[in-house]
């Protein structure tokens, strides 16, 4: 095994001072997922999900090498539902599997050596007829994990688990719902004290505009009942939304894109702040999007009365510390070689042969009584083709003097890794950070770890080999 660790003398690898380390090239064919787990006791552990032999590798603060280690289950052919690490010195592992005629949900936990330090049975079942679609919601700093089944009469089975105490904080079927399809359920949100909130939207369509509303369920520990929030959209319709809950300012937070007339075309951002103690004493603010960011954002010079963007999808949502927001946005476009529309979020490389257009993104700085700070568009422009986007869109990286936006600048092997640097009051520079000539990698940068204020772990993912790519900043 050979570690590459700062080839200095080979080529100009980085520019302005950054440092890059490389770890060991991993054979990945037959891998189903993997998992980047960082702050291991001062080691990065990179967890590997491949059939009938799951294991971990332990890399040092250079990315090198210092152990391998297979990871065995209390039963056999798990199905992997998520790694996370809420735990000091420990991950955890959530995992569904079938024994004896019952079906188990289970979390183990381990330490960087493979050993098992604890473990839980979340629920088991002796229905072995029904297929359970496990999903999983985490909160942010992934303390707090959803773990949900929707059956196909929309009941939905759910549980909150507090992963660093390994304690069930709840467990209920809601069967009382009132869902009639599928597409009005937007968002299961899960904050880091335990909240949670079940998005719904309802009669988001231009023939009952005036009804468009969000309906907002959320989890009342004292009654163990959803509590509901009906938030009339004010005759307008939602293109697309997202919700947070800010635990510092005890609120649960939305906001997206609002249209008029369809939902294909966004006038404008609307914002959504509701204080947790007094859900009814909520602020809800729309702001229309100014001709020259239109202009700007669809690269034209003459737009007509009625425009507006298409396209775009609401990537994150940054809370600041006065209970404001960033709203991030990305122009995002997919077409299948016969030119029909298809959906983004495929991750398999050899799952479809499509054309994926990921290019400009804008941020909104959003004051917390629902007025615009600032909002800039970052112009990149991204194309790649039947990699599923998985090298396409960005990485944000919260620093101590403000945000980096980090992406690919073209979708190739021989690349530039380029970067936003942006400030509190909305300016930023662009600079070049990174050049991959020369090297063997195709960094997944949005599928990047931030480890520390000045270091990221980027995975790289060519030819059916995996490395990691350790960037100080």
């Amino acid at each position: 095994m050979r570690n590459l660790i700062l080839f200095l003398f080979l080529l100009p690898l980085f520019v302005n001072g950054q440092d890059v380390a490389f770890s060991d090239d991993y054979t990945i064919r037959h891998d189903v997922a993997y998992y980047l787990i960082d702050d291991m006791e001062g080691s990065f552990v990179l967890f590997r999900d491949i059939p009938k032999e799951r294991k971990i590798h332990v890399m040092n603060d250079q990315m090198m090498n210092t152990g391998e280690v297979p990871i065995e289950f209390e039963f056999k052919n798990p199905k992997i539902l998520d790694v996370v690490k809420a735990r000091d010195k420990q991950f955890s592992v959530i995992y569904s599997a079938k024994k004896k005629g019952r079906r188990y949900l289970r979390i183990e936990n381990f330490d960087k050596f493979g050993v098992l330090r604890d473990s839980m049975t979340i629920n088991q079942s002796s229905n072995m007829f029904e297929a359970m679609n496990f999903q999983i919601e985490k909160s942010e700093d992934e303390s707090m994990v959803l773990i949900y089944n929707i059956k196909y009469d929309r009941t939905i089975e759910a549980c909150l688990v507090d992963i660093k105490n390994l304690e069930v904080l709840w467990s209920q079927t809601f069967d009382d719902l009132d869902i009639k399809q599928m597409f009005q359920i937007k968002q299961f949100v899960v904050g880091n004290d335990g909240s949670f909130c079940l998005a719904l939207l309802k009669d988001n369509s231009n023939l009952s505009r005036e009804k468009t509303r969000f309906e907002l369920l959320t989890y009342n520990r004292a009654t163990n009942k959803l509590d509901l929030l009906k938030l009339p959209m004010d005759n307008r319709l939602v293109a697309t939304s997202i919700f947070k809950y800010d635990v510092l300012n005890n609120t649960l937070l939305g906001a997206g894109l609002f249209s008029e007339k369809n939902t294909i075309k966004a006038k404008g951002t609307f914002f959504i702040r509701i204080p947790i103690d007094n859900p009814q004493n909520h602020t809800l603010s729309f702001i229309p999007f100014t001709e020259d960011f239109i202009k700007e954002y669809l690269r034209k010079k003459n737009i007509g009365l009625n425009a507006g963007i298409h396209a775009t999808e609401i990537q994150d949502l940054v809370l600041r510390k006065d209970g404001g927001i960033l709203l991030i946005g990305e122009k995002i476009e997919s077409k299948l070689r016969s030119g029909i529309n298809i959906p983004v979020s495929f991750d398999n490389e050899d799952q479809v042969k499509a054309d994926f257009y990921y290019d400009q993104i804008f941020i909104s700085a959003i004051h917390p009584d629902g007025k615009e700070h600032w909002t800039k568009i970052f112009q990149k422009k991204q194309y790649s083709f039947d990699d599923g986007a998985i090298y396409s869109s960005f990485f944000l990286f919260v620093a101590k003097r403000g945000l980096h936006l980090l992406f690919n600048d073209e979708i190739r092997n021989h690349s530039t890794i380029s970067d936003f640097t942006i400030k509190g009051n909305g300016e930023y520079k662009r600079r070049a950070i990174f050049n991959t000539y020369g090297v063997d990698i195709k960094l997944r940068v949005r599928d990047a770890l931030q480890t520390s204020a000045n270091e990221i772990i980027i995975p790289s993912q060519y030819r059916n080999k995996l490395r990691m790519v350790k960037f100080s900043f």
